[in-house]
């Protein structure tokens, strides 16, 4: 799985996180510890391929240039990281709204590992740019692109005080919320899907083919979509709207508050008898 596609996750998830939390149940914190498991072991794979890239600036080599696997690498680290620190602010609001606090630990560890090895990347390229300021530029551009798509995600989310201390510019992510509230829930709709349609080309703009991750990255977003009961996905696989799961909760309380009037009804007129203790039952 290409790290473009963590990012489609994360997209669909700013626009989405009211799903996870509908109904104020707690999710199963053992299907989130495989997002925890796949992710450290990636982040052991990054830092592990930086270690060789520092050494490969220190002692060059004509013969060998690192920057083109530098920039596989960094590209994956700086777009994947819309899906950490989306996916962390919406398992802070999980753990908040149902007074557990099982799940942000997870996310906030990944997050913290996700940001050495993105500054520890950042500092390496910026100290080595000279030896190819092509190279660089590209993944100056593509850094500030992740980090306004990010900012854009996240405003998005329902608490927008948690959502600027996982951002990178807080007046553009209260800006971005500003135009947002200003929108129906009609509108609002039909904005979320242009926003997934606009995320989905411009994370892939001038970004590599491949990934240097892919099986792992397949394994976190199997992590992150486990950790969501099956009803809140519908026939064909797609999340289902907040309207959809309210209107769904609508009919089942209404069904529950009819067959209880239903069983009062016949236990008074007598055709439902409980047994007495000595019928043996």
């Amino acid at each position: 799985m290409h790290a473009t596609q963590l990012a489609e996750i994360a997209g669909w998830l700013s626009i989405c996180s009211e799903v996870f939390t509908r109904g104020g149940i707690a999710a199963d914190a053992n299907q989130a510890m495989r997002y925890w498991a796949a992710s450290k072991c990636r982040l052991q794979r990054w830092q592990a391929a930086l270690k060789v890239f520092e050494e490969d600036f220190e002692n060059p080599c004509e013969m060998h240039d690192p920057w083109h696997a530098i920039e596989v690498v960094l590209q994956e680290i700086l777009i994947a990281e819309l899906l950490t620190r989306v996916w962390t602010v919406v398992l802070i609001q999980h753990d908040r709204i149902v007074n557990h606090y099982d799940m942000q630990s997870i996310g906030h560890s990944v997050f913290i590992g996700h940001l050495e090895a993105r500054n520890r990347a950042m500092r390496l390229i910026m100290h080595n740019r000279p030896s190819n300021a092509r190279a660089y530029d590209r993944l100056e551009e593509l850094r500030r692109r992740m980090e306004r798509w990010t900012d854009l995600l996240l405003s998005r989310v329902s608490d927008l005080e948690l959502a600027t201390q996982f951002g990178f510019d807080e007046h553009r992510i209260r800006d971005f919320a500003a135009d947002r509230h200003l929108e129906d829930h009609q509108r609002r709709q039909q904005t979320g899907h242009l926003l997934l349609a606009s995320l989905s080309a411009g994370v892939r703009r001038d970004v590599m083919e491949y990934t240097a991750n892919p099986d792992l990255n397949r394994e976190i977003a199997a992590g992150v979509l486990a950790c969501f009961p099956a009803d809140r996905f519908d026939s064909t696989g797609l999340p289902k709207s907040i309207m959809l799961l309210q209107m769904e909760q609508v009919q089942n309380d209404t069904h529950q508050m009819v067959q209880s009037l239903i069983d009062d009804e016949e236990q008074a007129a007598g055709r439902i008898r409980p047994r007495s203790p000595e019928s043996g039952g």
